[in-house]
């Protein structure tokens, strides 16, 4: 064995024996770079065949649905619905107000309205609806598509006829024991894991509604992805009623005060606590200790 180079870890500094050469697998003389020029996987150099066909992948836009393509079950998005309907969240007069269901291809999923007419469809939209219809994880609700026609515009996403985190919480019919808490929570940390990893980079709007359970109490985080077009609809207004200011509960106090579309990954973890609080003591948001005498949400 003999010394062909010094590393001094603390400034950083790579000195080579004068005189010695080191014979590098590659064949060269000089050290290999940290990453190589096109990645690991060749992701750094895009070839012109490859950037054509996800062009041409974008501009198919495979994920559009037509609304004649849509059976609207319209009875489960009123109020005091059937209970196979999603539920979204207590509105102003603490009644329970569900979510849209459809039958699309034979398949029941769940509607998301959306405002499609405040946006318009540019490049990067485009591109994140196709990012968003390829994600595929256990643990976050799977994006069907998307149906843009003036009269009905939403997204269409999957059905989970369990509810939300939020409605389970708040039955109190539903025994919830700690091996079964400890699921949920980890299920949630899975789907979170994966978003924080991937290019979406933040959730941005998590919280115990945005929670579902499917058929096999498999919980799965939804309402992620899409930044671009949701920051082409946003409204950054204040909040002006009670619903308004309860979703309010899950955000951090930097966000509160410099609203921000895509959040934080660090936005998303004080998000993760407050849901924690839910799920341990049963109650919501700052309410375990203060019981009926908490502060209204506004």
């Amino acid at each position: 064995m003999v010394t062909v180079a010094k590393y001094y870890g603390k400034r950083k500094l790579y000195e080579p024996v004068p005189g010695v050469e080191i014979e590098w697998p590659s064949g060269t003389v000089t050290a290999p770079l940290d990453t190589p020029i096109c990645g690991f996987q060749g992701e750094l150099c895009i070839e012109k065949g490859w950037r054509y066909k996800l062009q041409k992948e974008i501009a198919e836009m495979l994920w559009k649905i037509s609304s004649e393509d849509i059976i609207f079950e319209e009875k489960n998005f009123l109020s005091g619905a059937s209970k196979i309907s999603i539920p979204s969240r207590i509105d102003a007069s603490d009644e329970q107000v569900f979510a849209k269901i459809g039958i699309y291809r034979g398949s029941r999923y769940a509607l998301k309205p959306i405002e499609s007419q405040k946006m318009t469809l540019n490049k990067s939209i485009l591109f994140e609806l196709k990012q968003l219809r390829e994600i595929n994880h256990s643990n976050l609700t799977r994006f069907v598509g998307a149906c843009v026609d003036p009269s009905s515009s939403c997204l269409v996403i999957e059905y989970c006829p369990k509810g939300s985190l939020q409605d389970i919480l708040e039955n109190e019919s539903i025994k919830l024991d700690w091996m079964f808490r400890y699921s949920l929570i980890f299920d949630i940390v899975k789907g979170m894991e994966f978003i924080h990893n991937s290019s979406m980079k933040t959730h941005a709007n998590l919280k115990s509604s945005n929670c579902l359970v499917d058929s096999r109490f498999v919980l799965k985080v939804t309402d992620f992805g899409l930044h671009e077009w949701k920051d082409a609809i946003v409204d950054f207004k204040s909040a002006v009623t009670h619903s308004e200011y309860y979703t309010l509960l899950w955000r951090s106090p930097e966000l509160l005060r410099h609203p921000i579309t895509r959040g934080s990954q660090k936005g998303d973890v004080y998000s993760f606590g407050i849901i924690l609080q839910e799920i341990i003591t049963r109650t919501g948001p700052f309410d375990h200790e203060l019981g009926d005498d908490c502060m209204a949400p506004q």
